[in-house]
């Protein structure tokens, strides 16, 4: 913001034995993130640690340390997360940046793992050894050179690779890859 006060950003995280949804604040000045004891009460975790707190006043809160597993609300793996338990705190779970970088990063890892589906995928109509990864119609990959059995004068030598022209791969989403 231009008159130096700073946006608050919030991300939805889910926590491992917890149904619903939680409201993290991504707080770069934390050293460990905290996470209020209301939020957790029904766990029942066990207690890895004491830590002293300090708040941004100078007064010291001596608060018990837990991992949770955390995950961003739409992803598929949790992450290993310790956090200090706080009976007061103004928010239901303050992240450390770091922290909120590998739930990101897990969320990406995945992404990166998810099947193909099988609507976004076109048919290359050729013959031959591709392996082709299609996602929303963008062909991302091709790993193998596609190669002409008949070249044009006639002989049939296989040591003339041609080049697969992108601009020549038809879509017809009623085919699999597998099935062609």
């Amino acid at each position: 913001m231009s008159d130096g006060w700073s946006e608050l950003r919030y991300l939805d995280v889910s926590i491992d034995g917890i149904p619903n949804v939680i409201r993290g604040l991504d707080d770069s000045g934390v050293q460990i993130c905290l996470i209020r004891a209301d939020v957790i009460a029904v766990m029942n975790l066990p207690r890895i640690g004491n830590v002293v707190l300090r708040d941004f006043l100078g007064n010291s809160h001596e608060a018990e340390v837990v991992t949770l597993q955390l995950k961003l609300a739409n992803a598929d793996t949790f992450v290993p997360v310790v956090c200090a338990v706080c009976d007061k705190l103004s928010n239901d779970l303050l992240l450390g940046s770091d922290v909120v970088v590998r739930l990101n990063r897990m969320w990406l890892s995945d992404q990166s793992q998810m099947p193909i589906n099988a609507d976004n995928v076109c048919d290359v109509g050729i013959n031959g050894n591709v392996n082709i990864e299609v996602m929303n119609n963008d062909i991302t990959d091709v790993t193998l050179p596609v190669t002409d059995d008949n070249d044009d004068n006639g002989d049939d030598d296989d040591d003339d690779d041609a080049v697969l022209n992108l601009d020549d791969v038809a879509c017809n989403k009623s085919q699999n890859v597998a099935d062609a």
